[in-house]
């Protein structure tokens, strides 16, 4: 039988605590040791502390911890994704004492900056400025890329007026779209574009101006936050719990069957960028059906996305379980009534790769902003010129050679005809090479790859003998010498300062191909053996097609 000894039994100098008001300066705390030799010690009591082992310390639970356990309670609870739930979780109604809801916070520090509350007037939500209420739509993940993310926002950007939300405006990067990128959305775009000229643009708001709300946010209770992600498909990593939260013809929601599971999908900045936003309130999946008619048509299913949306924010919400009345000596709590609570932020991760609303309702065009075609404008051949687009990153490798051999011949066949090509004098290359499309000479050193595709990752030897292909046509004793072959990267060397940075952005890259050639005199594209199956640039307004499909290139012409 184990024995019961004290620690002077066990011959264990105890540690002074190093925070006790008993400890002298100067004097440091002892090591906790056992004696060596026999001291009664048994395998039963364990392994002997080692000498130079650091003082047990007992683990550390914080209000994060604590909050994270409420969270929990509340999704394990069986009503918990009951959107009609009028009572609170069973094991909470008549418990006592009463479980532990909420941590008091901390007392702010006083910090330099003017927080939304003393500007009073300027608050972005509530204020004489702006009195839409507090309730925002934040897209922390558009799925596409530039030109296709732009599109979907425009959507997202529809779905926010629709839930008469004010939308915050994320940033973008890397050709994407999304709240943890570098750039403020206004880089890219022309954030006015979204209103016409009789509308207010009060309806949306900057990424760092909500952050600032978030922060100075004082009112009594947390933010309530709620993500909602929808696709087309559920995600097959991720379990979901049997039936549906809510449904419509066109939508189906469904609740996770995991606590957290939701976080796989959320980006790395989050947690840092967001803290406040808890997402504790019915985080939901939104799987969508078939858009597309009989005839291959897409069909629109906006206003079924909307009525869902509308269902999940605005469900019965328990009161605050702070706010109960607990009588004193009574086992039991004396429960209010439940009211209606919307909630005030919802964090949107958008998958769809369609069209949900019609493209002819306002909206709908989202223009790149001043500082795109001011940098598009300055790069410009001053000249008549030419516009190639040769997108190869979905191109089957096999027939790169025969496509550039096609497009050297489009090009020629182009660019000898005097009455077609009049005055032109140089062929802008806008495609996903990421090198110069100009050749160097030997004694200059190959700039480092700048990517103009976030998803081109299987760049190889065939690619660059394709390009060799195009390059050799403009050589001396070229077909080609008389016209200049240029693009982009090679005139990045023009650029200094601030804009350096800039310009290493795939986006960037992207967007200025598209509007230096909208401007060009004419335009040659890849057919769809040759390069991407679907262009924005194929379709960009200005061109006409010409001619049919030369092995694998088309020709479209400016009719300006």
């Amino acid at each position: 039988m184990r024995s019961k000894r004290d620690h002077g039994d066990l011959g264990m100098n105890k540690t002074a605590n190093p925070d006790s008001d008993n400890q002298t300066a100067g004097n440091a705390p002892a090591e906790n040791t056992y004696d060596s030799g026999d001291n009664g010690h048994t395998a039963e009591d364990g392994p002997l502390r080692s000498e130079t082992s650091a003082p047990w310390r007992y683990p550390r639970v914080d209000r994060v911890i604590l909050d994270k356990l409420e969270r929990m309670q509340e999704f394990f609870a069986p009503e918990y994704y009951d959107l009609n739930s009028l009572s609170p979780t069973a094991s909470s109604r008549f418990r006592w004492p009463p479980i532990v809801t909420r941590i008091p916070e901390r007392p702010s520090r006083p910090s330099g900056s003017t927080s939304l509350k003393s500007q009073g007037l300027d608050a972005i939500c509530e204020s004489a400025k702006h009195p839409r209420p507090c309730r925002f739509l934040l897209p922390l993940r558009v799925a596409e890329q530039e030109s296709k993310a732009r599109i979907h926002f425009t959507q997202i950007a529809r779905l926010a007026r629709e839930l008469n939300r004010t939308l915050v405006l994320p940033n973008v990067g890397k050709s994407k779209v999304g709240a943890c990128f570098k750039w403020r959305m206004s880089t890219y775009y022309d954030v006015t574009s979204l209103s016409d000229e009789a509308d207010s643009q009060d309806w949306f708001v900057e990424l760092e101006s909500f952050r600032t709300w978030l922060n100075d946010y004082d009112r009594q209770g947390q933010i309530k936050s709620q993500l909602v992600s929808i696709a087309s498909a559920l995600p097959a990593h991720t379990k979901f719990r049997e039936g549906t939260v809510h449904s419509n013809p066109d939508i189906s929601v469904l609740a996770y069957d995991a606590f957290g599971a939701w976080e796989r999908d959320l980006p790395g900045c989050f947690s840092s960028k967001f803290q406040r936003l808890k997402l504790e309130t019915l985080p939901v999946f939104m799987s969508t059906t078939s858009f597309t008619n009989r005839d291959g048509s897409i069909r629109p299913i906006g206003d079924s996305i909307v009525e869902a949306f509308s269902a999940v924010s605005s469900r019965i919400a328990r009161k605050d379980p702070a706010s109960y009345e607990i009588p004193v000596g009574v086992g039991g709590l004396n429960h209010s009534l439940v009211s209606s609570s919307e909630t005030q932020v919802m964090v949107l991760n958008w998958d769809l790769r369609h069209p949900v609303f019609p493209a002819s309702l306002p909206g709908q065009s989202l223009q790149y902003s001043k500082q795109m075609h001011d940098l598009a404008t300055r790069h410009t051949p001053k000249d008549p010129y030419l516009a190639v687009q040769w997108r190869m990153e979905t191109v089957d490798p096999e027939v790169l050679n025969d496509c550039a051999h096609a497009l050297v011949d489009v090009l020629s066949r182009i660019l000898h005809d005097s009455a077609l090509a009049a005055n032109i004098t140089t062929v802008w290359f806008a495609g996903d090479y990421p090198y110069p499309i100009v050749k160097r000479v030997a004694s200059q050193r190959r700039p480092a790859v700048v990517a103009k595709s976030g998803t081109f990752r299987d760049f190889e030897i065939r690619h660059e003998e394709a390009i060799q292909i195009l390059q050799n046509a403009f050589d001396k004793q070229g077909e080609l010498s008389a016209w200049r072959l240029t693009d982009f990267v090679d005139s990045l060397d023009m650029v200094t300062g601030a804009e350096t940075d800039l310009m290493q952005d795939s986006g960037v890259f992207g967007i200025l191909d598209k509007l230096v050639s909208i401007k060009a005199n004419l335009f040659v594209s890849g057919a769809s053996r040759c390069s991407r199956r679907r262009s924005s640039m194929q379709g960009m307004k200005g061109g006409v097609e010409v001619g049919s499909p030369i092995r694998g290139m088309l020709l479209i012409s400016s009719d300006k």
